[in-house]
Protein backbone atom coordinates (compact mmCIF):
# COMPACT_ATOMS: atom_id res chain seq x y z
CA UNK A 1 0.00 0.00 0.00
CA UNK A 2 1.05 3.22 -0.93
CA UNK A 3 1.66 6.65 0.90
CA UNK A 4 -0.87 9.39 -0.90
CA UNK A 5 1.63 11.86 0.33
CA UNK A 6 5.03 10.68 -0.76
CA UNK A 7 4.46 7.34 -2.73
CA UNK A 8 6.26 5.29 0.42
CA UNK A 9 4.95 1.88 1.97
CA UNK A 10 2.47 2.23 4.23
CA UNK A 11 1.70 -0.17 7.13
CA UNK A 12 -0.97 -0.56 10.06
CA UNK A 13 0.33 1.44 13.56
CA UNK A 14 -1.14 -0.12 16.75
CA UNK A 15 0.53 2.75 18.45
CA UNK A 16 -1.65 5.07 15.57
CA UNK A 17 -4.50 2.63 15.04
CA UNK A 18 -4.39 3.68 11.73
CA UNK A 19 -1.58 3.44 8.48
CA UNK A 20 1.62 5.24 9.18
CA UNK A 21 4.11 5.82 6.32
CA UNK A 22 7.63 4.34 6.46
CA UNK A 23 9.06 7.34 4.77
CA UNK A 24 6.93 10.40 5.61
CA UNK A 25 5.32 9.58 9.16
CA UNK A 26 1.70 10.59 7.17
CA UNK A 27 -0.78 9.22 8.85
CA UNK A 28 -4.04 7.66 6.64
CA UNK A 29 -7.03 6.56 8.52
CA UNK A 30 -8.56 2.67 8.99
CA UNK A 31 -12.21 2.22 8.90
CA UNK A 32 -12.91 0.29 12.60
CA UNK A 33 -15.95 -1.40 11.26
CA UNK A 34 -17.12 -4.09 14.45
CA UNK A 35 -17.56 -7.81 13.58
CA UNK A 36 -21.07 -9.54 14.96
CA UNK A 37 -22.15 -11.97 12.53
CA UNK A 38 -20.77 -15.86 11.72
CA UNK A 39 -22.08 -18.35 9.19
CA UNK A 40 -24.37 -20.76 10.13
CA UNK A 41 -22.41 -24.68 9.08
CA UNK A 42 -25.75 -25.66 7.86
CA UNK A 43 -24.42 -24.84 4.55
CA UNK A 44 -21.67 -27.39 3.09
CA UNK A 45 -18.43 -26.99 4.56
CA UNK A 46 -15.34 -26.36 2.24
CA UNK A 47 -12.87 -29.18 1.43
CA UNK A 48 -10.47 -27.51 -0.45
CA UNK A 49 -7.63 -25.19 1.00
CA UNK A 50 -7.12 -21.60 -0.49
CA UNK A 51 -4.43 -20.80 -2.98
CA UNK A 52 -0.96 -19.55 -1.84
CA UNK A 53 0.58 -18.25 -4.91
CA UNK A 54 0.31 -14.29 -5.01
CA UNK A 55 0.98 -12.07 -7.93
CA UNK A 56 3.46 -8.75 -7.41
CA UNK A 57 0.89 -6.06 -8.15
CA UNK A 58 4.27 -4.27 -9.16
CA UNK A 59 6.28 -6.66 -11.38
CA UNK A 60 3.98 -9.53 -11.69
CA UNK A 61 6.34 -12.23 -10.26
CA UNK A 62 4.58 -15.01 -8.56
CA UNK A 63 5.20 -15.95 -5.26
CA UNK A 64 4.77 -19.47 -3.54
CA UNK A 65 4.02 -17.65 -0.11
CA UNK A 66 1.10 -16.73 2.48
CA UNK A 67 -0.64 -13.65 3.27
CA UNK A 68 1.23 -10.59 3.27
CA UNK A 69 4.90 -10.30 3.07
CA UNK A 70 7.62 -9.03 0.39
CA UNK A 71 8.07 -9.77 -2.77
CA UNK A 72 11.55 -11.67 -3.86
CA UNK A 73 12.34 -10.21 -7.30
CA UNK A 74 11.39 -6.75 -6.11
CA UNK A 75 11.05 -5.55 -3.09
CA UNK A 76 7.33 -5.07 -3.35
CA UNK A 77 4.57 -5.71 -0.53
CA UNK A 78 2.40 -8.16 -1.42
CA UNK A 79 -1.25 -8.44 0.22
CA UNK A 80 -3.04 -11.41 -0.70
CA UNK A 81 -7.47 -10.46 -1.45
CA UNK A 82 -9.11 -12.16 2.01
CA UNK A 83 -11.92 -10.71 1.16
CA UNK A 84 -14.00 -13.85 0.33
CA UNK A 85 -11.91 -15.96 2.67
CA UNK A 86 -11.58 -14.08 6.13
CA UNK A 87 -14.66 -12.68 8.06
CA UNK A 88 -12.87 -10.73 10.55
CA UNK A 89 -9.57 -9.52 12.33
CA UNK A 90 -7.96 -8.85 15.81
CA UNK A 91 -5.79 -5.94 14.86
CA UNK A 92 -2.11 -5.92 16.66
CA UNK A 93 -2.69 -3.27 19.82
CA UNK A 94 1.13 -3.77 21.04
CA UNK A 95 3.91 -2.56 19.05
CA UNK A 96 6.91 -4.65 19.30
CA UNK A 97 8.65 -2.71 22.01
CA UNK A 98 5.69 -3.01 23.96
CA UNK A 99 6.09 -7.14 23.06
CA UNK A 100 9.87 -7.46 24.54
CA UNK A 101 8.68 -5.96 27.62
CA UNK A 102 5.97 -8.47 27.94
CA UNK A 103 8.68 -11.21 27.23
CA UNK A 104 11.04 -9.67 29.58
CA UNK A 105 8.75 -9.25 32.54
CA UNK A 106 7.65 -13.05 31.56
CA UNK A 107 10.99 -14.48 32.02
CA UNK A 108 11.21 -12.44 35.04
CA UNK A 109 8.46 -14.58 37.11
CA UNK A 110 9.60 -18.17 36.11
CA UNK A 111 11.29 -19.27 39.29
CA UNK A 112 12.19 -22.49 37.88
CA UNK A 113 14.48 -20.64 34.97
CA UNK A 114 18.30 -20.37 35.44
CA UNK A 115 19.51 -17.27 37.19
CA UNK A 116 21.26 -15.56 34.29
CA UNK A 117 18.41 -16.75 31.62
CA UNK A 118 17.22 -12.79 31.93
CA UNK A 119 20.29 -12.03 29.69
CA UNK A 120 20.25 -14.30 27.55
CA UNK A 121 16.90 -14.36 26.55
CA UNK A 122 16.06 -11.29 24.36
CA UNK A 123 13.17 -11.05 22.21
CA UNK A 124 15.28 -10.58 19.02
CA UNK A 125 14.10 -11.28 15.40
CA UNK A 126 10.82 -10.85 16.63
CA UNK A 127 8.38 -11.26 13.97
CA UNK A 128 4.76 -10.54 13.86
CA UNK A 129 2.04 -12.52 12.65
CA UNK A 130 -1.52 -12.82 12.11
CA UNK A 131 -2.47 -16.41 12.68
CA UNK A 132 -5.41 -17.05 10.44
CA UNK A 133 -8.19 -19.45 12.84
CA UNK A 134 -11.49 -20.79 12.22
CA UNK A 135 -13.68 -20.05 14.79
CA UNK A 136 -16.52 -21.77 15.70
CA UNK A 137 -19.99 -21.43 18.09
CA UNK A 138 -22.85 -24.19 18.87
CA UNK A 139 -25.69 -24.31 20.94
CA UNK A 140 -25.87 -28.26 22.26
CA UNK A 141 -28.15 -30.12 23.89
CA UNK A 142 -26.67 -33.47 25.74
CA UNK A 143 -27.97 -36.44 27.50
CA UNK A 144 -25.58 -37.72 29.86
CA UNK A 145 -25.33 -41.00 32.59
CA UNK A 146 -22.82 -42.20 34.56
CA UNK A 147 -21.49 -43.42 38.10
CA UNK A 148 -21.08 -40.54 40.89
CA UNK A 149 -18.90 -41.49 43.74
CA UNK A 150 -19.29 -39.97 46.91
CA UNK A 151 -16.75 -40.49 50.07
CA UNK A 152 -17.89 -40.15 53.69
CA UNK A 153 -16.77 -40.56 56.97
CA UNK A 154 -18.60 -42.51 60.11
CA UNK A 155 -17.09 -42.61 63.81
CA UNK A 156 -17.91 -44.97 65.80
CA UNK A 157 -16.24 -46.40 69.27
CA UNK A 158 -14.10 -49.95 69.58
CA UNK A 159 -12.51 -51.08 72.42
CA UNK A 160 -13.31 -48.14 74.29
CA UNK A 161 -11.59 -45.72 71.45
CA UNK A 162 -13.10 -43.51 69.00
CA UNK A 163 -12.49 -44.58 65.33
CA UNK A 164 -12.95 -42.25 62.38
CA UNK A 165 -13.48 -44.18 59.51
CA UNK A 166 -13.42 -43.22 55.50
CA UNK A 167 -15.54 -45.09 52.92
CA UNK A 168 -17.04 -44.53 49.72
CA UNK A 169 -20.70 -44.91 48.06
CA UNK A 170 -21.49 -45.35 44.28
CA UNK A 171 -24.37 -44.42 42.55
CA UNK A 172 -25.74 -43.80 38.73
CA UNK A 173 -26.75 -41.04 37.52
CA UNK A 174 -28.26 -38.92 34.73
CA UNK A 175 -29.22 -35.99 33.41
CA UNK A 176 -29.89 -33.61 30.37
CA UNK A 177 -28.48 -29.54 29.67
CA UNK A 178 -28.19 -27.08 27.10
CA UNK A 179 -24.85 -25.19 26.57
CA UNK A 180 -23.86 -22.58 24.41
CA UNK A 181 -20.55 -22.73 23.50
CA UNK A 182 -18.71 -19.85 21.84
CA UNK A 183 -15.35 -18.83 19.69
CA UNK A 184 -13.90 -22.62 19.86
CA UNK A 185 -10.79 -21.46 17.65
CA UNK A 186 -9.29 -24.47 15.84
CA UNK A 187 -5.58 -23.21 14.18
CA UNK A 188 -3.42 -25.43 11.81
CA UNK A 189 -0.28 -22.71 11.02
CA UNK A 190 3.25 -23.37 10.73
CA UNK A 191 4.31 -20.70 13.19
CA UNK A 192 1.98 -21.65 16.06
CA UNK A 193 0.42 -25.02 17.44
CA UNK A 194 -3.53 -25.17 18.32
CA UNK A 195 -2.28 -25.98 21.96
CA UNK A 196 0.30 -22.59 22.16
CA UNK A 197 -2.81 -20.92 20.33
CA UNK A 198 -4.71 -21.65 23.32
CA UNK A 199 -2.35 -20.93 26.03
CA UNK A 200 -1.43 -17.71 24.69
CA UNK A 201 -4.89 -16.69 24.21
CA UNK A 202 -7.35 -15.20 25.20
CA UNK A 203 -7.68 -12.92 22.20
CA UNK A 204 -9.05 -9.13 22.67
CA UNK A 205 -12.36 -9.68 20.91
CA UNK A 206 -14.06 -6.48 21.79
CA UNK A 207 -11.27 -5.27 19.25
CA UNK A 208 -12.59 -7.53 16.39
CA UNK A 209 -13.61 -6.23 13.04
CA UNK A 210 -14.57 -6.98 9.82
CA UNK A 211 -11.82 -7.45 7.68
CA UNK A 212 -9.99 -4.93 6.04
CA UNK A 213 -6.73 -5.35 3.92
CA UNK A 214 -5.16 -2.02 5.54
CA UNK A 215 -5.26 -4.09 9.31
CA UNK A 216 -2.37 -6.13 7.63
CA UNK A 217 -0.27 -3.84 5.77
CA UNK A 218 3.33 -4.95 6.96
CA UNK A 219 2.27 -7.98 8.80
CA UNK A 220 2.85 -11.52 7.42
CA UNK A 221 -0.08 -13.62 6.96
CA UNK A 222 0.18 -17.40 7.40
CA UNK A 223 -2.73 -18.88 4.82
CA UNK A 224 -4.76 -22.10 6.41
CA UNK A 225 -3.03 -25.29 5.55
CA UNK A 226 -6.53 -27.82 6.58
CA UNK A 227 -9.64 -27.08 5.19
CA UNK A 228 -13.27 -26.33 7.08
CA UNK A 229 -14.65 -29.90 7.00
CA UNK A 230 -11.15 -31.36 8.89
CA UNK A 231 -11.58 -27.72 11.42
CA UNK A 232 -14.98 -28.57 11.81
CA UNK A 233 -13.99 -32.28 12.67
CA UNK A 234 -11.84 -30.56 15.46
CA UNK A 235 -13.70 -28.33 16.73
CA UNK A 236 -16.45 -30.81 17.93
CA UNK A 237 -14.07 -32.59 19.68
CA UNK A 238 -12.99 -29.75 21.62
CA UNK A 239 -16.66 -28.57 22.45
CA UNK A 240 -17.62 -31.85 23.48
CA UNK A 241 -14.64 -32.03 25.99
CA UNK A 242 -15.85 -28.67 27.20
CA UNK A 243 -19.30 -30.11 28.30
CA UNK A 244 -17.94 -33.53 29.69
CA UNK A 245 -15.81 -30.54 31.79
CA UNK A 246 -18.96 -28.68 32.84
CA UNK A 247 -20.66 -31.95 33.61
CA UNK A 248 -18.07 -33.01 35.81
CA UNK A 249 -17.88 -29.81 37.39
CA UNK A 250 -21.91 -29.34 37.75
CA UNK A 251 -21.97 -32.82 39.99
CA UNK A 252 -19.72 -31.83 42.31
CA UNK A 253 -17.86 -35.05 42.66
CA UNK A 254 -16.04 -37.52 41.46
CA UNK A 255 -17.33 -39.35 38.18
CA UNK A 256 -17.02 -42.25 36.67
CA UNK A 257 -18.36 -44.18 33.47
CA UNK A 258 -19.42 -40.88 31.84
CA UNK A 259 -21.51 -40.87 28.61
CA UNK A 260 -22.68 -38.14 27.10
CA UNK A 261 -24.55 -37.77 23.27
CA UNK A 262 -24.97 -34.12 22.42
CA UNK A 263 -27.15 -33.20 19.61
CA UNK A 264 -25.80 -29.75 17.51
CA UNK A 265 -28.82 -27.41 17.51
CA UNK A 266 -27.48 -24.81 16.04
CA UNK A 267 -23.35 -24.23 14.53
CA UNK A 268 -21.77 -21.09 13.43
CA UNK A 269 -18.35 -20.61 12.03
CA UNK A 270 -16.06 -17.42 10.97
CA UNK A 271 -12.64 -17.29 9.73
CA UNK A 272 -10.56 -14.81 12.36
CA UNK A 273 -6.91 -13.79 11.89
CA UNK A 274 -5.47 -13.23 15.31
CA UNK A 275 -2.72 -11.05 16.12
CA UNK A 276 0.89 -12.89 17.48
CA UNK A 277 4.19 -11.98 17.94
CA UNK A 278 6.46 -14.96 17.84
CA UNK A 279 10.31 -15.08 18.34
CA UNK A 280 12.98 -17.87 19.64
CA UNK A 281 16.87 -17.86 22.14
CA UNK A 282 18.89 -20.10 22.39
CA UNK A 283 20.07 -21.52 25.99
CA UNK A 284 23.28 -24.14 26.05
CA UNK A 285 22.54 -25.15 22.53
CA UNK A 286 19.11 -25.68 22.41
CA UNK A 287 16.62 -23.19 21.06
CA UNK A 288 13.59 -22.31 22.93
CA UNK A 289 10.35 -20.52 21.29
CA UNK A 290 7.58 -18.21 22.54
CA UNK A 291 4.80 -16.51 21.21
CA UNK A 292 3.19 -12.77 22.58
CA UNK A 293 -0.46 -12.68 22.33
CA UNK A 294 -0.55 -8.81 20.18
CA UNK A 295 -3.82 -7.93 21.38
CA UNK A 296 -2.74 -8.24 25.30
CA UNK A 297 0.99 -9.17 26.04
CA UNK A 298 -0.04 -12.13 27.01
CA UNK A 299 3.27 -14.78 26.70
CA UNK A 300 3.88 -18.63 26.45
CA UNK A 301 6.45 -20.34 25.80
CA UNK A 302 9.03 -23.18 26.51
CA UNK A 303 12.04 -22.34 28.68
CA UNK A 304 15.19 -24.58 30.41
CA UNK A 305 14.30 -25.51 33.71
CA UNK A 306 17.02 -25.04 36.80
CA UNK A 307 18.41 -28.17 37.66
CA UNK A 308 20.50 -26.68 40.40
CA UNK A 309 17.31 -25.42 41.91
CA UNK A 310 15.30 -28.26 41.20
CA UNK A 311 18.16 -30.20 43.25
CA UNK A 312 17.77 -27.56 46.10
CA UNK A 313 14.28 -28.01 46.21
CA UNK A 314 14.24 -31.54 46.53
CA UNK A 315 16.54 -32.00 49.00
CA UNK A 316 15.25 -28.81 51.26
CA UNK A 317 12.27 -30.85 51.18
CA UNK A 318 13.26 -34.24 52.12
CA UNK A 319 15.25 -32.46 55.20
CA UNK A 320 11.73 -30.98 56.45
CA UNK A 321 10.30 -34.89 55.86
CA UNK A 322 13.21 -36.20 57.68
CA UNK A 323 12.58 -33.84 60.39
CA UNK A 324 8.84 -34.47 61.11
CA UNK A 325 9.74 -38.25 60.67
CA UNK A 326 12.19 -38.12 63.63
CA UNK A 327 9.94 -35.42 65.55
CA UNK A 328 6.88 -38.10 65.06
CA UNK A 329 9.25 -41.58 66.21
CA UNK A 330 10.67 -39.82 69.10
Amino acid sequence: MKCKNCGGTLHYSPKERALLCDNCNNIESVSFDKFEYKHDISAKLQTSIDDKTIRCPNCGAKSNIGGASVCNYCGSTLIQDFANSIDAIVPFCIEKDEARKQFKKWVGNKFWAPIGLKKIAKAKRLQAYYIPTISFDAKTNTSYSGVKVETHTRRFMRNNTPVHETYETRRPFRGVRNDEINNVLVCKSKEISNANLTSVGPFDYTNLYKYDDRFVAGYNVENYNINEKEAHAIAKELIEEEIQDRIRAQEGANVESLRQNTVYLQESKARFLLPVYKSNYKYKNKNYDFYINGSNGRCCGNYPKSIGKITIAVLFLLAIIGVVLYLTIK
